[in-house]
């Protein structure tokens, strides 16, 4: 049976989710499949490898979130009388709230994908009031929702204790093709032995500070940092750690390339979904050193393999597990990672499995 899927985001921003999003989508092809995002796509979008894999994506064009609250409904509710889908498979806030609306007016089945825990995520992007009512809606969404799929065992767990949420769990895949290691050309990082890189969004909840005060203390000879991303943070931390071995290098478009200059890769992160930063630096053969949060715990459980973690704050043990890295020359886990369940296709033909389960 030939399924007719409708995918709505946000936007196509060069985020986590818009990969995972193009993950589930491109390796099936047992399906028609649409994207439609909400809102105008922002200058780093990933609208290109949509296009390039053959996606059709429309956009309702909304210009505000509070624009969306108020009419977005009408808009949905016309662009879905116009088309014919059945299914509707959202992720974000606001795509969450206007299908859960607008698919039980008109009678479509709709699955949300959520990739974070609602409270640590969204409490760090809205302040004081605003963000707890953004809070309050999504939960009220979550609860009423029929199909609700997890990133990660983590957040199935963590939503169902924290506010009594059912739901199942298709953990994140990365495109190990995609995702691999390659001979990078000699280039100014070449001169160190050690090269650890961090690449995430530059806000508190990723404690980038943190990485950089551990990578400090341990005081490896011939090692550097380099930092990928951008954010809020990101000069008062370049202003805070002016460091000759310290390279902040802003958002890249290439992150592999970036992944493949280097050999540790380091996350001390507070709250995740189930992280595809790390999963593309295994994916291309670097060594973790992870926070222990279960989203991060879950991904050795997945793979089977002897990633160092720390306790998440504990700088002085974040540095002896930088050491103890450095001085054992450790191999990546690449290969356990293919032979995991965290790869792209695995994903894929778990959602496809589940879209021809609800119908």
């Amino acid at each position: 049976m030939e399924m007719n899927i409708l995918y709505i985001v946000s936007t196509l921003k060069r985020v986590g989710p818009s990969n995972q999003t193009l993950n589930i989508i491109k390796n099936n092809t047992n399906a028609n499949k649409m994207v439609l995002t909400i809102f105008d796509e922002p200058n780093d979008t990933m609208l290109p490898e949509y296009e390039e894999a053959g996606i059709k994506v429309k956009s309702l064009h909304i210009s505000s979130f509070s624009k969306a609250v108020l009419t977005g409904k009408k808009k949905l509710l016309r662009f879905l009388q116009n088309e014919k889908f059945d299914i509707v498979h959202t992720y974000g806030i606001i795509p969450d709230f206007l299908a859960s609306y607008v698919t039980k007016k008109i009678g479509i089945k709709h699955i949300i994908t959520l990739r974070n825990f609602p409270k640590e995520d969204i409490l760090t992007r809205y302040n004081g009031l605003k963000g707890k009512f953004v809070l309050a809606l999504h939960v009220k969404v979550l609860k009423n929702a029929r199909y609700l799929i997890c990133c990660s065992k983590a957040i199935s767990e963590k939503i169902e204790k924290e506010y009594g949420i059912k739901s199942d769990f298709i953990q994140n895949g990365v495109d190990t093709e995609k995702f691999k290691p390659t001979h990078e050309p000699v280039n100014i990082y070449e001169k160190y032995n050690y090269r650890m890189i961090i690449s995430a969004n530059i806000i508190k909840r990723k404690r980038i500070d943190e990485s950089i005060e551990g990578f400090i203390k341990a005081c490896i000879p011939s090692s550097c940092l380099i930092i990928i991303g951008d954010g809020p943070l990101l000069s008062e931390y370049k202003m805070k750690y002016k460091k000759e071995n310290i390279y902040f290098e802003g958002k890249k478009s290439n992150v592999i390339k970036c992944l493949n200059l280097c050999n540790i890769f380091i996350s001390s992160s507070e709250s995740e979904g189930l992280p595809n930063s790390v999963l593309e630096a295994i994916s291309c053969d670097l060594i973790p050193i992870l926070s222990n949060i279960p989203q991060h715990l879950e991904i050795k459980e997945c793979i089977g393999a002897d990633i160092a973690y720390y306790e998440l704050g504990n700088i002085e043990q974040l540095a002896l597990k930088i050491k103890e890295v450095c001085s054992k020359q450790k191999k990546g886990y690449r290969k356990e990672l293919l032979e995991s369940n965290l790869t792209m296709k695995k994903m894929s033909n778990k959602y496809f499995s589940y879209y021809r389960s609800i119908l």
